[in-house]
Parts: C-alpha cells; structure tokens; sequence
C-alpha cells in the first residue's frame, strides 16, 4: 500500500503512533470549583473530523479504539 507524503515525514521523524483524543475538551483545564470535572462532554469527535487524520491515515483503520482515544500506527 502506498503512504502518504504526510505519514511517511512522520515516520522520518521517529512517530510510531499517532494518538486522536476525542474529546479535547479535556485537556482545556479549568479547577474543580468552576465546573470543571475532568469528564467528557458530549460525544466526542472522530477522528474523520480532522484534515491531518484523513490526509495521513486515509482507509487505514485503527490499530486501538475506544470511548476517549483513537490509535493509528505510523509505520507502513
């Protein structure tokens, strides 16, 4: 299979993995007495949504899914 430009620069530069969080909403911070408890709101977001993932990974499926994260290996 051919990889793209992206994944192969990736690969260049040591990444082995990249990691989709699906919900960034958590890594905004924020403290326990305004709200903030550090637990996913809504859904979360594919990882289709972003041009980087389509790009790099286009057809390629996950090595490692679940609720929060998305795993696609950087190796071809």
């Amino acid at each position: 299979r051919e990889a793209s430009a992206l994944r192969r620069r990736l690969q260049a530069l040591g990444y082995r993995y990249v990691i989709w969080h699906r919900h960034a909403e958590l890594f905004e911070g924020g403290r326990v007495s305004d709200g903030f408890d550090g637990t996913p709101r809504g859904p979360g977001r594919p990882p289709t949504d972003d041009g980087f993932i389509r790009e790099a990974f286009a057809g390629e499926p996950p090595v490692h899914e679940d609720a929060l994260v998305v795993v696609f290996r950087v190796e071809f």
